[in-house]
């Protein structure tokens, strides 16, 4: 019974993906009746890969102390849509790159511009641990708001929280994608292959020294492919001892 198993393998974590597709499904097994997506579940589909690229950048680059930054607005210095707020955001990553490039230090990011609930345009931003008097000084549109990542180096959630208003950037008229990142970045290699000799099962397998963030667990039909799929994500154990 083939199935196709994609593999992330991402800092702590191991990302897992099983599918069945028109190629590679049980013999004889039929696959649920496919329809052509609305434009709402199209955008929805797009977002969900949108979050899973943010998690495996996340998740290979970045690590417990590092910060997660929230740059606000003041009132009068609020931009009128997207574009401008893309803009400040260049200006911004431009002063903050001087300063690490004349401190001769390390500058890794990940940075999302978003519109809020009630339309306010705002900047999330990761990156690697820098004194927060430089994230300060470089703002120079409002407020700044700082916290550390968590030692787990599981950051799904987060990368799901930084992807949920991102359906709202185009609608608002912002060209391009919503988020962009630092040319240093690692992106892992996501290794695929066609399985043939295990059954497929709708229950995530332990690997060897990590646990299943039963959060991450999803399984249903793909909208793709009209069959069955798992994803999943493994967290290495931390060692308790000397």
């Amino acid at each position: 019974m083939p199935y196709i198993e994609k593999v992330t393998k991402a800092g702590k974590t191991c990302i897992y993906e099983r599918t069945y597709s028109t190629y590679a499904h049980p013999k004889g097994e039929r696959r649920a009746r496919k329809e052509k997506p609305t434009i709402e579940t199209q955008e929805k589909i797009n977002n969900r890969k949108q979050a899973r690229e943010i998690c495996i950048y996340l998740n290979a680059n970045f690590r417990g102390g590092d910060y997660h930054v929230t740059l606000t607005y003041e009132k009068d210095k609020r931009p009128t849509d997207p574009d401008d707020a893309k803009q400040d955001r260049k200006d911004f990553l431009k002063r903050l790159r001087r300063r690490m490039k004349k401190e001769q230090m390390d500058f890794r990011y990940l940075i999302v511009t978003e519109i809020g609930t009630r339309g306010a345009l705002h900047h999330h931003m990761v990156l690697n641990q820098i004194p927060v008097e430089w994230i300060r000084q470089a703002w120079k549109k409002g407020r700044i708001d700082v916290r550390p990542l968590d030692d787990s180096g599981q950051y799904s959630r987060l990368a799901d929280y930084l992807a949920k208003n991102l359906l709202k950037w185009k609608k608002a008229g912002g060209t391009g994608r919503g988020w962009t990142h630092s040319k240093n970045l690692y992106r892992p290699e996501t290794v695929k292959r066609i399985v043939t000799r295990n059954r497929f099962r709708t229950e995530p397998r332990i690997k060897k020294g990590f646990y299943i963030d039963r959060d991450t667990v999803e399984c249903g039909i793909s909208e793709y492919s009209g069959y069955e799929f798992l994803r999943y994500i493994l967290v290495k154990e931390e060692r308790s001892g000397p």
